[in-house]
């Protein structure tokens, strides 16, 4: 995974909240879009853990 692909993966949530209030309404919108047990979900998780791996995520801070 690197960053280009990881910005393709991540679009359809980036356009879900352009313009939105950060509220209630957007987090009940993004569940409803977005489950947790969803395939777009469980990719981006996929991704963000091998975007780590790779070392170009998350690279301040510590473990954990």
């Amino acid at each position: 995974m690197d960053i280009e692909d990881f910005e393709i993966l991540i679009q359809p949530v980036t356009q879900a909240i352009r313009g939105a209030p950060i509220n209630a309404d957007l987090a009940e919108d993004l569940n409803r879009l977005f489950p947790a047990n969803g395939e777009q979900f469980n990719a981006i998780e996929r991704a963000c853990h091998a975007a780590i791996a790779a070392g170009w995520m998350c690279q301040e801070g510590g473990e954990g």
